[in-house]
């Protein structure tokens, strides 16, 4: 339990550092460019807040703590990237498909950004794990 506990917290900040990071500077003028037409000006927080308590326990339980005949550090960006490319993709193929003016290029972006973070933070969660 107390393994579960760490590699929980590991994720969540490797997360909300990453992220935070491609959000707030590599990506933020890009995402404004591309869908300042349709952002809020009064960004709501608890989606967030329960996206980022939410997913790194997805991750865990998904990317983690699966049961595999041998645990090497090299499966778990694998796993990860999976997990991130249908997760970020559910969410930006299916905006692309059903918001007007959602921008392919931020559909691309965005999807592919979500398959190399979650890569990212499992292969750092499941070192964690390892240990």
């Amino acid at each position: 339990m107390k393994n579960n506990i760490i590699v929980y917290f590991t994720l969540l900040l490797s997360l909300i550092i990453l992220d935070g990071i491609w959000l707030g500077l590599v990506a933020k003028d890009g995402y404004q460019q591309a869908m300042g037409h349709i952002m809020r000006e009064q960004v709501i927080i608890w989606p967030w807040v329960a996206f980022y308590l939410l997913y790194p326990l997805a991750i865990l339980l998904l990317a983690i703590k699966v049961q595999l005949p041998t645990q090497s550090r090299f499966y778990f960006p694998w796993r990860g990237f999976v997990l991130g490319a249908a997760a970020y993709g559910t969410y930006n193929l299916t905006n692309y498909a059903l918001v007007v003016n959602w921008p392919l290029s931020i559909t691309i972006k965005d999807w592919l950004w979500g398959a190399f973070l979650t890569a990212n933070c499992t292969w750092v969660g499941g070192l964690v794990w390892l240990k």
